[in-house]
């Protein structure tokens, strides 16, 4: 009797699916942009907050990467080798250090609530600063390609500090000195390229 009806269910999908209209280019290309959307959603957390899964935003910058026409074969081979890194799990040594290193520094500044604050706090930047030279040099010497694929694989730290610095700089866009104060600061980070 099971197998009858699992017969006649797949039967009855089949016809139903023959007897559908085909969708047009257009609608399959919303729907796959939708998909895309419902994973970049899904990888940031429901709530909006920044809680990257690398693997699920490298599958929605694949497929949104796919609907691209324009991409060149570079372009297109580079972007699969970042979100590659992404998904890997394997996270490049001096992109880790390097961001923890920023992190690091906008958790100093985030504590400050003025221009005299940020200057009281220069020798713990200064030290944090100093803790990522060696990972900034690493970077640095790296051909851009090689870089953004490192960065690649540090996805969920690259969008922390993202986050990090958003909210630092929302903090003090009402106080134009404290704002330059930080900006000074952030602009002792050792460079990566």
């Amino acid at each position: 009797m099971i197998r009858v009806s699992a017969f006649f269910a797949l039967s009855l999908m089949a016809t139903v699916a023959a007897c559908s209209p085909q969708k047009t280019p257009e609608q399959l290309q919303a729907e796959q942009a939708a998909a895309t959307l419902r994973q970049m959603g899904a990888a940031f957390g429901a709530d909006g907050q920044v809680q990257l899964n690398s693997q699920q935003m490298a599958a929605a910058i694949a497929a949104a990467s796919a609907m691209n026409k324009d991409m060149s074969p570079e372009d297109r081979a580079k972007m699969q080798a970042i979100t590659g890194a992404m998904a890997s799990g394997k996270v490049h040594p001096a992109a880790a250090a390097y961001l923890a290193g920023a992190n690091k520094a906008f958790a100093v500044l985030s504590d400050v609530k003025d221009a005299a604050g940020v200057e009281a706090v220069k020798p713990q930047l200064a030290a944090i600063y100093a803790e990522m030279a060696a990972p900034a040099a690493a970077m640095k010497g790296m051909n851009e390609d090689e870089r953004d694929i490192a960065m690649g694989s540090a996805a969920a730290q690259l969008m922390g500090m993202s986050a990090s610095a958003m909210k630092l700089m929302t903090k003090f866009s009402y106080d134009p000195q404290t704002m330059e104060a930080v900006s000074k600061a952030l602009d002792q980070m050792p460079q990566m390229d």
